[in-house]
Formats: structure tokens, C-alpha cells, sequence
């Protein structure tokens, strides 16, 4: 596997393990996520710091790399990447918004049916990024 795969693989297997909690116990994985990722701003900051770290500057190098060969996917996975590494980069820069946000967002999402979609569509997305990763970007 070439790396622009591996990182691809490492960030859809970040995309199951974030959907199926909330496929299985909807109210538990978010009672969950508000205890370790943003019950402080500077938890939040740490949770940012290591995804930025771990899966967006990788993601946007290898991408960057094998852009001239590969065309349209790595072009579309390097997207994925800024996007990202803007969310995580704002986030580290002003968490208090964005813990704000989180927590009203899962406040107004309470209903287990639409957590539970929440977690099918990411799940589906991390499972289109593992296609992604093993049919070679």
C-alpha cells in the first residue's frame, strides 16, 4: 500500500469507530464524547491537536505527493484534508465556540433515531473512505 492509502485507511477507520457508537448506544457514545472531547476547552484543543497531527497533515502531504499521477481522487482526498485540518486549526484557535456548538448541536439532536442516522451516514462514510483506500486513490 502506497501512503496516500494507509493515511486514507487510517481515516476512514476513524469514521466506523466514531459512526458505530452511535449506531449502538446513541445517548451513551454522546454522554461519552462530551466527557473526553469537550468538557474543557483545553480537552477540546487536545482532541483537535491529535487529529490534526495524526490524519489531516498527513492526508494533505501524501495527497500533495501522489496528486500529478493519480488525478481525481487524490485531488478530492487532499480537499477532505485542508477541510479538516481548517476545522481543527480553527478549533485549537477559539475552542469556545465550537464547544459550544458541539454540545447545542447533540442538545438538539436528542432523539435516538436521528443520532443513530447520524452514526449510519458516517459509518457509511468511513466505509466509502475504506473503499477508497483499498481499490487504490
Amino acid at each position: 500500500m502506497d501512503p496516500l492509502a494507509v493515511v486514507t485507511a487510517i481515516l476512514a477507520a476513524v469514521h466506523v469507530l466514531y459512526g458505530i457508537p452511535l449506531i449502538v448506544a446513541p445517548s451513551a457514545a454522546v454522554v461519552l464524547e462530551r466527557r473526553l472531547a469537550y468538557s474543557t476547552p483545553a480537552r477540546l484543543r487536545m482532541v483537535c491537536v491529535l487529529f490534526l497531527v495524526l490524519v489531516c497533515l498527513p492526508l494533505i502531504a501524501t495527497a500533495r505527493d501522489a496528486r500529478a499521477t493519480r488525478g481525481e481522487v487524490t485531488l478530492w482526498l487532499e480537499g477532505i484534508g485542508w477541510l479538516y485540518a481548517a476545522t481543527c486549526a480553527w478549533t485549537i484557535a477559539a475552542p469556545g465556540p465550537w464547544q459550544r456548538f458541539a454540545v447545542s448541536f447533540w442538545d438538539a439532536v436528542d432523539e435516538p433515531a436521528i443520532r443513530r442516522a447520524i452514526g449510519l451516514l458516517t459509518l457509511a462514510f468511513g466505509g466509502f473512505l475504506g473503499w477508497i483506500a483499498v481499490s487504490g486513490p
